[in-house]
């Protein structure tokens, strides 16, 4: 009895499981993605969140969003460099996530005396 009560719960548990999927979302600029989005507000001088975990392979686009001030962002080692962002501009950047690691980031733009605090990092893992 209490095998077919673990067989059956189980069963139940792997056809839910299997059955989730990404529901769209609106990006920005009101296409639709089924990835990941992560809201990124850029203000001086400072990014928020400004440390972001990602799983290998996840699809995820970054919506950034500038808040206060002339900013940009550049991730070296994800190959990920904006031109400069005005206050109130959004821009949705689609992020590659195949090789775990971490990879730091930083504005772009000068932006003022609060400019070499405006950094980051992106961790991608297994």
């Amino acid at each position: 009895m209490k095998l077919r009560l673990f067989t059956l719960a189980a069963a139940t548990l792997l056809m839910t499981a299997c059955s989730i999927t990404n529901s769209p979302q609106k990006l920005a600029d009101g296409t639709e993605t089924t990835n990941r989005i992560i809201k990124v507000s850029l203000s001086n001088w400072k990014f928020s969140p400004n440390d972001i975990q990602v799983k290998k392979g996840e699809k995820v686009t970054l919506e950034l969003k500038d808040v206060e001030g002339t900013h940009g962002i550049a991730i070296p080692g994800l190959g990920v460099s904006t031109g400069k962002m005005e206050p109130g501009q959004t821009l949705d950047i689609e992020i590659p996530t195949d090789t775990i690691g971490k990879y730091k980031f930083f504005c772009n733009v000068p932006c003022g005396e609060g400019h070499a605090d405006m950094k980051g990092a992106i961790t991608v893992t297994e």
